[in-house]
């Protein structure tokens, strides 16, 4: 039974290994950087996109950072429809000692019903980390993430 485990385990690897269309990606003044999960989405910095984000209603419980990854516990009214949440900045950092960015959580809610729907979302800021040794010749570093209406901020540190 064991080593029947372990074929399953190795024939999943293999058959996984060069997939590369599960990857999230970043975009970055029309660059694309890779992300390093699977189940969260990236950053995306874009000015123009920023600017025009749809942020319907919705409600932040809880905020943290764990390891390279933004959790956000959200509720909002819907059940029926879909709803995308996107985590958007305009532009890289603002020189301060940590270093900040302003950050906003898009939410689109295309979605009539007024169920209360409790989820949590998950964003990627590694890409982030990587901009930030490249820019600053250094192998660690922090980065404030500001989240401008919500009036909060979180330390991101890798």
């Amino acid at each position: 039974m064991r080593k029947l485990a372990i074929y399953i385990f190795i024939l999943y690897s293999f058959l996984n290994c060069g997939n590369d269309s599960t990857k999230d990606t970043l975009v970055s003044n029309g660059n694309i950087l890779n992300g390093n999960s699977r189940d969260c989405k990236n950053i995306i910095v874009n000015e123009s996109l920023y600017s025009a984000a749809l942020v319907d209603d919705f409600k932040i419980n809880k905020a943290l950072i764990e390891d390279d990854f933004l959790k956000l516990d959200v509720q909002y009214g819907g059940g029926c429809g879909t709803t995308n949440f996107e985590l958007l900045t305009t532009h890289l950092f603002l020189e301060s000692d940590p270093v900040q960015l302003e950050v906003i959580v898009s939410f689109e809610d295309n979605d009539s019903c007024e169920a209360l729907i409790q989820e949590q979302v998950c964003f990627d800021l590694s890409a982030l980390a990587k901009i930030y040794k490249d820019s600053y010749q250094t192998n660690s570093g922090t980065i404030i993430l500001r989240f401008g209406s919500k009036n909060s901020n979180l330390r991101y540190d890798f």
